[in-house]
């Protein structure tokens, strides 16, 4: 076991995935469909910005 800082997170961390994997995968599964949610906005403000700037010129 690693002493120090971050011990106390890491022995959480590892029960929750040996402990129950499905919640570790429901959780992990939240996470990439926020970012993928994130990334799309992202690429419709792209979009978004590239139209307007043409429009004006």
């Amino acid at each position: 076991m690693i002493n120090g800082i971050g011990s106390n997170s890491f022995s959480n961390m590892a029960s929750g995935a040996f402990g129950d994997p499905m919640e570790q995968e429901k959780q992990q599964a939240k996470a990439d469909q926020l970012q993928g949610a994130k990334d799309m906005n992202e690429a419709k403000r792209d979009s978004y910005k590239k139209a307007t700037i043409q429009a004006r010129q």
